[in-house]
């Protein structure tokens, strides 16, 4: 997308280009050679019920199975996906790339059947890049470990036959607890990187760089020349190959 904003048509194809050809080259040798083995892992992905601290545990009661899930997990992060990609496209100046690629990243850890407390190293250098704030680190960090002790709480419950814990239910509380101020906190960082992305002079990032985006590669200093008719400046069909 910011290569598009910037008419960098070139640019676009080669990244296009080298990240299939990365793929098919790690992949294609082992699709070719075992496929059901290199496909167990997608194809689990797919059957598996809703797991640990997925916001789906909140929708069992839906008629769906494991696929059914995954079917709707993964069309509302396709929906997500192009929602980024008008925002990349319509924001009043070009965002920058490590802003957008939390909110993909992001997208994709609360929409999952499955949220593992290691997960949130996913997100932690792309936070870093996109929102280099510390206050708000602190905060998700304290969330994110109270959702980790929580986890570790309930399994060792469910695994112990409901022997660790006791007759109470405060272990549940704590992780029904953990998995709400987990997406809380996720969502109010996407909503302050949103934020930044819509407001550009409220961006520390820009202001440490002289309005720059450091990881901007090859469109740095570029104009845009595709944008939103009335938003940033005006639609321009001048690509550049």
């Amino acid at each position: 997308m910011l290569a598009v904003r910037a008419g960098r048509i070139r640019d676009l194809v080669v990244v296009l280009i080298t990240g299939v050809a990365s793929w098919l080259a790690v992949n294609l040798p082992f699709m070719l050679t075992q496929f059901d083995q290199w496909a167990t892992f997608y194809r689990f992905s797919s059957e598996r019920e809703v797991s640990f601290s997925s916001m789906w545990l909140a929708f069992t009661w839906l008629p769906l199975d494991g696929e059914g899930f995954s079917l709707l997990s993964n069309g509302l992060f396709l929906i997500c996906c192009l929602a980024i990609a008008w925002l990349g496209w319509a924001a009043p100046r070009r965002p920058r790339a490590a802003q957008l690629c939390f909110l993909i990243v992001a997208s994709f850890i609360l929409l999952g059947k499955v949220y593992s407390p290691q997960f949130v190293m996913w997100l932690i250098p792309l936070f870093v890049l996109a929102l280099p704030r510390v206050r708000v680190f602190i905060i998700w960090m304290a969330v994110e470990a109270f959702h980790w002790a929580a986890v570790w709480l309930m399994s060792a419950k469910i695994t112990s036959g409901g022997e660790i814990g006791g007759g109470h239910h405060l272990i549940e509380v704590a992780y029904g607890t953990g998995i709400a101020a987990h997406m809380a906190a996720v969502i109010w960082i996407m909503v302050l990187v949103v934020r930044d992305i819509l407001r550009p002079d409220s961006d520390v990032v820009r202001a440490a760089h002289g309005g720059e985006d450091p990881l901007a590669g090859t469109v740095t200093g570029k104009q845009d020349v595709f944008t939103l008719p009335g938003r940033g400046q005006p639609t321009r069909l001048r690509l550049q190959w």
